[in-house]
């Protein structure tokens, strides 16, 4: 039997090598998670051992890799204490749903190694070992408008499942295969994923905003640890935006408007993307934080839904309102390690002076920039200013504040809200009218017309 060895250290990868050598099983031995990768595609291994503190490719994105490339080989991820565990993904039973096996802490002996790979052939390959005996795949008839999918790669659940989980049939119906409350192993996932060509699961749209706040909490979580790879961050933070953009949908933007709406924003990236200058600058931008694509991405679509109900917007202003929207948190490249590590509630008086001066510094970025046009600028320049004066750098107060940069800034806090509590907007909504001195800085028009973008039924 082949076995695959990911162990950073020389001398700890030798001795485990030359033990299971001794027991007769075929062993190779790498050092980084870049030499891993490339002999899982060159040759095929029954059970890859990886230590968690794996570099040049950390060990979860040699994980990720078996998994999306269905590479068939168990999984034993180890560590030297279960505290670097939770520090890579917050559980045991959450590298499970990734497709790890077994996880192990040392010191273990080889015998406990040989028993775990043994168990895992002799284990019944759709077996779930924590499923409960008395549940039965249940077909079920409703209408397809009741459920929202997920790519089945995707799905994440922690250890036990936060909905009843569906696979779709065919028009209206559907087969549940998991209960609120059960764990499905990563086998039975991969054998409907392999073997009966499912491509993605379904779960009722009534459950969409339990699933926000798991992936939101996720985030959070994640954005704590030091040694988790930005683009697991990043995959789970785009999974956050695509189900906010459900979300908003379901709340009263119509199907047609949104798909409008994110085309625009594509087209408004492609002219970043044409200036090399900006391309890079932004480039930068969405490496300074793994939740500033999501939050850019929001931003954009409430300012553009803004901007159709005020209605005095032409397209060619909407595409330079929309850049500005992009745009607005370019200035936050110039803060120091320290300060981007905190949030804004956690910053001192004099951090938080600092922080203020981001607009401040995304002009002078983008004055590197002499193609691009100055309402652009501005907006960048004046997203934080308030009408009554409280905002920043400059304190501007009413009509001497430009438009767009109303419109930017109340989408740019709107969208802040909704990432960070994990609501819809009509949630954000009915929590500000609550409490009406949150929204007293910003263009009554302005929080008229995002209102009017969702259900009257539902602002009411």
């Amino acid at each position: 039997m082949k076995i695959l060895i990911c162990e950073p250290d020389v001398k700890v990868g030798r001795s485990f090598k030359d033990g299971m050598e001794e027991r007769g099983y075929e062993v190779s031995l790498v050092h980084n998670g870049r030499e891993a990768q490339r002999l899982l595609v060159e040759s095929e291994q029954k059970v890859t051992v990886v230590d968690i503190e794996l570099s040049s490719f950390s060990a979860l994105e040699v994980v990720k890799f078996i998994r999306f490339k269905n590479i068939k080989t168990k999984i034993i991820l180890v560590a030297k204490s279960s505290r670097l565990f939770e520090e890579s993904l917050l559980s045991k039973g959450n590298l499970t749903r990734l497709g790890v096996a077994t996880v192990m802490t040392r010191p273990f002996s080889l015998d406990k190694v040989e028993k775990e790979i043994k168990g895992f052939f002799d284990r019944q390959s759709w077996k779930d070992v924590q499923h409960n005996g008395n549940f039965t795949e249940e077909e079920v008839s409703a209408f397809d408008d009741q459920f929202t999918s997920m790519k089945i790669e995707e799905f994440f659940c922690g250890n036990l499942a936060i909905f009843d989980v569906f696979i779709r049939l065919s028009k209206n119906k559907y087969l549940k295969i998991l209960n609120r409350g059960e764990s499905l192993e990563q086998e039975r996932l991969d054998n409907y994923k392999e073997n009966k060509n499912v491509t993605h699961l379904y779960f009722k749209t009534q459950d969409r905003k339990v699933y926000i706040n798991f992936l939101n909490e996720l985030i959070s979580k994640l954005a704590s640890r030091k040694n988790i790879n930005p683009a697991t961050k990043l995959n789970f933070t785009q999974n956050l935006t695509s189900f906010m953009v459900q979300e908003i949908y379901t709340k009263g933007m119509d199907q047609e408007t949104l798909k409008e709406t994110i085309n625009v924003c594509e087209s408004v990236h492609q002219t970043v993307e044409s200036m090399p200058k900006l391309k890079t600058l932004f480039e930068d931008l969405l490496k300074y934080d793994d939740s500033e694509e999501g939050h850019l991405f929001l931003t954009m679509i409430y300012t553009d839904a803004i901007l159709k109900r005020l209605g005095w917007v032409s397209d060619h202003s909407r595409h330079k309102i929309l850049m500005g929207a992009m745009l607005h948190d370019l200035g936050k490249l110039k803060f120091s390690k320290l300060l981007r590590s905190k949030k804004s509630k956690e910053l001192s008086d004099k951090e938080l002076v600092e922080y203020k001066k981001h607009p401040q510094y995304g002009l002078e970025l983008l004055d590197q920039v002499p193609e691009l046009d100055q309402g652009v600028k501005q907006t960048v320049y004046q997203h934080h200013e308030l009408v009554n004066g409280e905002g920043y750098p400059q304190g501007l107060t009413g009509n001497k504040i430009y438009p767009p940069a109303k419109i930017v800034g109340f989408a740019n806090y709107m969208a802040d809200l909704s990432i960070e509590l994990g609501l819809s907007p009509y949630g954000i909504i009915s929590k500000l009218v609550e409490d009406k001195a949150e929204i007293f800085g910003y263009d009554p028009d302005i929080i008229r017309a995002f209102i009017s973008c969702f259900k009257e039924e539902e602002v009411a």
